[in-house]
């Protein structure tokens, strides 16, 4: 059975919703959906009960249709929550690493200025000129 379509659209104060199983629209002084009147014969109880069964299945197909959009949805955020972690663990990594050469550096330069200030002392202590 195909699905059933409504299409919506405009006639000066009132807004139409026609659809496959009749025409409805608001009213805009009383703010309700209106029907109006059929001039058909009402429908059979078994018509009625076909109408039924397909709008309870049109209502379970929309459910797992729901269901599987919010399975996949949460899959996505797993999976972006998971990259976004990934991509914080590297960054940190690399700040890491970036702080430990400055670091190394650093004390590499104090080592040098520090290892030349006590050989300039004791060359001047025994007398040595440069």
């Amino acid at each position: 059975m195909g699905k059933r379509q409504c299409v919506c659209s405009s006639d000066r104060s009132r807004t139409f919703w026609t659809c496959t199983w009749g025409r409805f629209w608001t009213n805009p002084i009383r703010k309700k959906w209106v029907q109006p009147s059929m001039s058909s014969t009402p429908l059979s109880s078994t018509e009625t009960a076909h109408r039924m069964t397909s709008l309870e299945n049109s209502h379970q197909s929309l459910r797992d249709e729901l269901a599987q959009s919010e399975q996949r949805h949460k899959e996505e955020v797993a999976e972006i929550h998971a990259k976004h972690k990934e991509q914080i663990t590297e960054a940190l990594a690399e700040a890491k690493r970036q702080s430990d050469a400055q670091h190394k550096e650093q004390m590499a330069e104090a080592l040098a200025g520090a290892n030349s200030r006590s050989t300039g002392r004791s060359k001047a202590a025994i007398g040595c000129t440069a």
